[in-house]
């Protein structure tokens, strides 16, 4: 029978930022702090908006496609904000201006208040020098742990990003067992 292997990463979340950070490789310290130092000193502030489920519209959903879409031409062509936020669980939206413009959106779905499940991140190619998806992705992550939140599931795909913060790769199977007659 047919046997699929799957990769799934998750983030364990510390119980302090500084815990969270200590463990961090050398290289992504360096940048959690040189990406918005470099935003500060080229647009002299940025801003980190967040909205939960009740004040997540339509708008906002309509403005994350927008973005996803400069990426992905195609990306949710078939199916509406509304049925987008309900079909995925939305419970929270985060996004980062800066000039009052949109460079980064993440959505997360809340599995119980101390579990998270990140459903996407994507950015503005205009700020891509400043990689505002791993600055708000960070920033997020600190904002979870600072809710006491314990785990951040990214599920599959063997993106960087999804190591990036020290995710932890968890491999699944998939299988079909059948008997024969």
């Amino acid at each position: 029978f047919p046997v699929t292997i799957r990769r799934h990463y998750h983030i364990d979340l510390r119980t302090t930022d500084l815990l969270f950070y200590n463990n961090l490789s050398q290289k992504t310290k360096y940048n959690t702090k040189w990406y918005p130092k470099k935003i500060i000193e080229d647009f002299g502030s940025y801003e980190i908006k967040s909205y939960n489920e009740n004040q997540i519209s339509n708008e906002l959903i309509d403005l994350y496609f927008h973005l996803k879409r400069l990426h992905i031409p195609d990306a949710y062509k078939e199916i509406t904000p509304s049925d987008y936020i309900r079909k995925y669980h939305i419970t929270e939206f985060h996004m980062l201006t800066i000039n009052n413009q949109p460079a980064s959106i993440l959505l997360l779905s809340s599995l119980n208040r101390i579990d998270y499940y990140l459903e996407n991140i994507t950015y503005s190619p205009f700020f891509s020098k400043y990689s505002p998806g791993n600055v708000l992705y960070y920033a997020t992550i600190l904002d979870l742990i600072s809710r006491k939140a314990r785990t951040l599931y990214l599920l599959g795909g063997d993106h960087d990003y999804k190591k990036r913060f020290n995710g932890t790769e968890t491999l699944t199977y998939t299988g079909k067992i059948s008997r024969f007659n």
